[in-house]
């Protein structure tokens, strides 16, 4: 399905519903990694209707992809214009809540500060605090950066531009295995000329932030105070963004609502 945004952008989105007559909760996840084409049937199961959606610049949406890495992504928007679409369709009874870890953790923590009517719940987790906690608190690790971005954002990149393959996740990671076997990025040196392997719309993000790993685009410490909803965060001890425990603990004190302070 298209789900129009406020400037004219359409995301599209797979919808998950049960049969039948009557209007349903709703659950949103969005997410740049390719929306879900299943795995939710237990959700169905239960009575919830099922929404999917490509973030902006990903996969079927259109628009240009700006990521995590920076201040003004648009995502808080396009959320925010996700939630109240989904609120408004025929099949749902107006109550929406959201779904998924790390980026698509980070998605709901950005169109929670702007406090959609209709959202009453989210579910973020195995999200930091701050992009320099991403892969450990007050840590960059480069060499996992660099397998991110080349195997799991590139291809979808690299296609929207014409470039040539690999296209797909599956297609970079078996890439990536082989290179990475002989040796080849162990040694590489040095980390600001890496960008020039990823595709138009990725490579200057990647730079600025391989020049200044300690930039603070976003603070979700400074986000709780205007979250009015409760959310149900988990994480694990050697999880790669295990700060997101210190959710809990802040949102406890600073939540925008009673309710989310609980």
């Amino acid at each position: 399905m298209e789900v129009p945004t406020r400037d004219g952008v359409l995301l599209r989105a797979n919808v998950f519903r049960p049969d039948g007559p009557g209007t349903f909760p709703g659950i949103l996840l969005r997410t740049p990694y390719g929306k879900p084409e299943a795995g939710y049937d237990r959700y169905v199961r239960a009575g919830f209707a099922v929404v999917t959606q490509d973030s902006r610049g990903r996969y079927a949406s259109d628009g240009d992809y700006v990521p995590f890495t920076e201040a003004d992504t648009g995502d808080a928007e396009d959320g925010y214009d996700a939630v109240e679409w989904l609120a408004a369709q025929s099949w749902c009874d107006g109550k929406v809540g959201t779904l998924g870890a790390s980026y698509n953790a980070w998605m709901q923590w950005q169109l929670a500060k702007l406090r959609p009517p209709h959202l009453l719940a989210m579910c973020a987790y195995t999200i930091p605090l701050e992009l320099t906690a991403v892969d450990w608190p007050g840590a960059f690790r480069p060499g996992r950066r660099i397998k991110w971005w080349l195997t799991t954002m590139a291809p979808d990149l690299r296609r929207r531009a014409g470039w040539p393959a690999p296209h797909t996740t599956d297609e970079a990671r078996a890439l990536w295995d082989e290179i990475e076997g002989e040796g080849h990025w162990i040694g590489y040196l040095p980390w600001q000329d890496f960008p020039r392997h990823l595709p138009p719309g990725l490579r200057q993000y990647c730079e600025n932030w391989l020049a200044e790993p300690n930039r603070r685009p976003w603070r979700f410490d400074e986000v709780h105070q205007h979250v009015e909803v409760p959310n149900l965060d988990f994480s694990g001890w050697y999880d790669h963004c295990n700060d997101s425990m210190r959710h809990l603990q802040l949102m406890q004190t600073n939540g925008g609502s009673e309710v989310a302070r609980r």
